[in-house]
């Protein structure tokens, strides 16, 4: 009797494990696909500030047309 309720347990916390992860599995993909928009933004503007900071040296070393 005493394993009947424990297999019965048991059954118990692996469909509640089972259950969880098939409601957790659709929001870990949207969280991982959030996540990796917002680093190709990150990089985006990384990027746009990388170039924006080039641009103005090399205006500063070779004169960009303007009178400093």
């Amino acid at each position: 009797m005493e394993a009947l309720v424990i297999f019965a347990v048991m059954v118990a916390i692996g469909w509640s494990l089972y259950k969880i992860d098939r409601w957790l599995k659709p929001r870990q993909q949207n969280w991982a696909r959030e996540r990796e928009i917002r680093e190709a933004e990150f990089l985006i503007r990384q990027g746009e500030r990388d170039a924006d900071i080039m641009h103005e040296a090399w205006g500063r070393l070779h004169g960009d047309g303007r009178r400093q």
